[in-house]
């Protein structure tokens, strides 16, 4: 079985998130009402697995902080229109909010790390 290099891994871990993050706005309505206890087991057993391991917020990630916070406020901003499409105003507020959130966190951030590198590169005048 030939072995996987690193970034066709990285490939085919996002394709698989990204399949997920677009099937999880449709299936998580139907989630909520399930009557199968067996189903609502294994959907707690997944929610605990994926919610304890951090492995995928360090810096050995691949992708700049910046990236992933945007690629998040897209997404989220994808489930508050979906939301807006359902006629659900509060879910609506919740996800947009959230998006908005993120854009602006990444912005303070890409403008504090402007100032330092420009502080940095710039003599100071003061002699």
């Amino acid at each position: 079985m030939p072995r996987f290099t690193e970034r066709r891994y990285r490939r085919r871990v996002a394709l698989a998130m990204v399949l997920y993050v677009a099937v999880l706005p449709v299936a998580w309505p139907l989630v909520r009402g399930t009557a199968s206890a067996p189903f609502k087991v294994a959907l707690a057993l997944l929610a605990r697995h994926y919610g304890s391991e951090a492995s995928c917020a360090g810096d050995d990630a691949g992708i700049p902080l910046r990236w992933r916070l945007l690629l998040v406020a897209g997404l989220t901003a994808l489930v508050g229109w979906l939301a807006w499409r359902r006629r659900d105003g509060f879910d609506h507020g919740i996800f947009v909010g959230m998006a908005a959130a993120a854009v602006l966190f990444v912005l303070v951030q890409g403008i504090l790390r402007w100032r330092r590198r420009r502080s940095s590169t710039v003599p100071s005048h003061d002699a």
